[in-house]
């Protein structure tokens, strides 16, 4: 009897090993023990054995192995190119986004976070799978597959909406330090007695008492004939530029 009992141990096989063997999802097999169309033997703990004799006339359908595909430069730039003209859509995208992508293109380290989300859409609607935009990005496959799942809208204005403030002032910072050395220099806000006329000045940060925000569309014109690059025009329309100084530079184009 225990010889007897013992050969029926030994031609019981445990669930997980038969779906290793067959190269299936285990969950795979649970389903069919559950809807009777496989034969299993529940064990003391719960676990469910299948007989080797039933091993033999089981067949199930094993997903073929793919083999990675590498994106190439020209993967990344048609799936960037496709982003950008979806993100073209967001509300005010001329002012910040468009910019903002622009120069991520160019400098992937002006924001990591967002250069990887990007790609990542992109690529996976180009027909990518998570271990090839992972392998291409050199993030986890938990991490790219957050990347796929989430929407690049918000997220990529948000990060625009950061830089370009921050982007548009430095490239102020340096149109005004050039004017400066020409001797163009703009009336800052000053404080006279207990009367305040405007804020202090600071060193490092001045503040025209008159500034000008918003251009016109003559004024972006007489801009660009003083020799202004676009980049300059769109950070004067981001963070302004004092009256005296804008006055200049359009003299400048008019003559």
């Amino acid at each position: 009897m225990r010889s007897r009992s013992r050969q029926v141990k030994s031609s019981l096989l445990k669930l997980d090993d038969v779906a290793k063997r067959l190269g299936c999802h285990i969950e795979t097999l649970r389903l069919r023990i559950r809807s009777g169309r496989l034969k299993a033997i529940r064990g003391p703990h719960g676990a469910y054995f299948i007989s080797a004799r039933s091993l033999r006339h089981l067949r199930v359908r094993t997903r073929p192995v793919r083999q990675r595909r590498t994106p190439t430069a020209e993967d990344v730039d048609v799936a960037w190119r496709a982003m950008e003209r979806r993100l073209r859509r967001i509300p005010a995208a001329l002012e910040e986004v468009v910019p903002f992508l622009e120069a991520l293109n160019i400098n992937r380290a002006i924001n990591l976070g967002a250069y990887r989300l990007v790609c990542a859409r992109g690529l996976h609607e180009l027909g990518f799978n998570v271990d090839d935009i992972s392998a291409q990005l050199g993030v986890s496959a938990r991490h790219a597959r957050r990347l796929i799942g989430k929407d690049p809208g918000v997220a990529i204005a948000k990060a625009a909406h950061r830089w370009a403030p921050v982007e548009a002032r430095r490239i102020v910072r340096a149109l005004r330090a050039q004017l400066q050395v020409e001797g163009i220099r703009f009336h800052k806000w000053v404080m006279r007695g207990r009367r305040r006329i405007g804020p202090p000045t600071h060193p490092d940060r001045p503040r025209p008492a008159f500034k000008v925000k918003r251009l016109l569309q003559d004024e972006r014109a007489g801009l660009r004939r003083a020799g202004l690059s676009p980049e300059q025009i769109w950070a004067i329309n981001i963070v302004g530029l004092g009256y005296d100084e804008l006055n200049e530079l359009l003299l400048r184009g008019s003559r």
